[in-house]
């Protein structure tokens, strides 16, 4: 059973991008959301900028600095096996547990001409794909691997299911909830100012 309880603040790490790192770092994550926004649309599905990347392209209007990861999210009714198939054949899989119908926990990797993992100055370009599954009025997705319980993170129902737009990030055109600003809010404590040391998440929970 999942408790909806606060767990207060928790350190954070970013990794350190070394000088000159950072732009390409940044356009090769830029070349992966626009491979991932070719492959949703062929599926139909309906996704949007999550956590530190829509942070990064509404406060920074940009990504983060040194923060290497990319974040989505997407409703569970999305999730196909097909997509998944896809999504497997375009980058590598580093993280996976659950499944499709039960809190699957999904993140790959960019890949290289060679096909094995892209890396930038000791950097892989990975990503998180934040699946949402509606329980009471919420929508929950989960961070756990195979065997493990949380965390789990969530959203109001009403600001998960408000639909989606488009908004430009490093001139590309991805899509946002359109209650992203809500969205933020339920997701972190005063992000409007950066934090690099340490971030309170009223929406993490434990089960």
């Amino acid at each position: 059973m999942i408790k909806f309880k606060k767990f207060g603040e928790i350190n954070e790490s970013f990794h350190k991008v070394k000088g000159g790192a950072q732009e390409k770092i940044d356009e090769a994550k830029l070349e992966q959301l626009k491979q991932i926004k070719t492959i949703m649309a062929k599926h139909g599905a309906q996704w949007f900028l999550d956590c530190g990347t829509l942070l990064g392209a509404v406060r920074e209007k940009g990504f983060i600095k040194n923060d290497s990861d990319s974040d989505i999210g997407i409703r569970a009714k999305y999730v196909t096996e097909d997509l998944l198939s896809d999504l497997k054949e375009a980058f590598i899989v580093s993280r996976s547990g659950g499944n499709k119908d039960d809190f699957l926990t999904f993140g790959f990797t960019s890949k290289n001409e060679d096909g094995k993992k892209l890396v930038i100055e000791g950097t892989h370009i990975f990503c998180d794909l934040n699946v949402y599954y509606e329980i009471e009025d919420r929508q929950v997705y989960s961070l756990r691997l195979e065997g493990k319980k949380g965390p789990f993170y969530y959203l109001k129902s009403s600001t998960v299911n408000s639909g989606t737009k488009l908004m430009d990030l490093k001139g590309v055109k991805l899509p946002v909830l359109k209650n992203h600003l809500d969205q933020l809010d339920e997701m972190y404590d005063n992000w409007k100012t950066p934090n690099r040391s340490k971030t309170a998440y009223p929406n993490r929970c434990t089960s």
